[in-house]
């Protein structure tokens, strides 16, 4: 990514950062370290994942990020990529939401808060439902680039 795909703007402590290629819009609060998805664009799934990752790791090499900020970001988009990856391997499996509720116990509104990433579930519960769906976990530890 370069500098030039991106349109920034900055109001007070708000920096709100535009992929001109896709569309996809997100700002971040840095006083209130909050971070929103405005607009996903044309992106879907794991590319949107991919590329809203690529933008912040952009914006905070730019220092138009604060470590803070960078740490909440980190844990939005791992939760929204394994709630992804969890969406599509029940997708395939052919399996409704409430199905695999019945397999695992797990109620079917906390699989698609799951799904959706919008809460952190533990470890444990991520491990039920991949057991159910007959899917591995596989966990990687990278540096930063």
């Amino acid at each position: 990514m370069t500098k030039s795909s991106y349109e920034v703007t900055r109001v007070g402590d708000e920096v709100t950062l535009k992929d001109t290629e896709t569309g996809l819009i997100m700002r971040w609060v840095e006083s209130a370290v909050d971070f929103a998805i405005i607009d996903k664009g044309t992106l879907k799934g794991q590319d949107y994942i991919r590329r809203a990752q690529e933008m912040t790791d952009w914006a905070y090499s730019e220092s138009l990020l604060q470590p803070a900020t960078m740490e909440t970001i980190d844990r939005y988009h791992l939760r929204h990529s394994i709630g992804s990856k969890l969406y599509n391997a029940r997708v395939e499996k052919k399996l409704t939401q409430q199905q695999l509720s019945e397999l695992t116990g797990i109620g079917q509104g906390y699989i698609a808060r799951i799904e959706g990433g919008r809460i952190n579930a533990t470890l444990d519960v991520i491990n039920k439902i991949a057991s159910a769906l007959n899917v591995r976990i596989d966990l990687q530890i990278t540096d930063r680039q």
